[in-house]
């Protein structure tokens, strides 16, 4: 079984993990994650439209 911080550290590290929390499966999403990821792919979409665009 983990602790606490275990789990914290868990959700911060990745996008999404399943935790089990009394005897039930929960999916925790890191809205943090989520959104750096997103900003990362609008910034490649949008370098690829620049270099289209000359």
């Amino acid at each position: 079984m983990c602790s606490a911080a275990d789990t914290i550290n868990l959700v911060l590290n990745h996008q999404v993990s399943l935790v089990k929390r009394e005897g039930k499966w929960e999916r925790i999403e890191n809205s943090r994650r989520k959104n750096t990821t997103e900003c990362k792919q609008t910034e490649k979409v949008l370098g690829q439209s620049e270099q289209h665009i000359r």
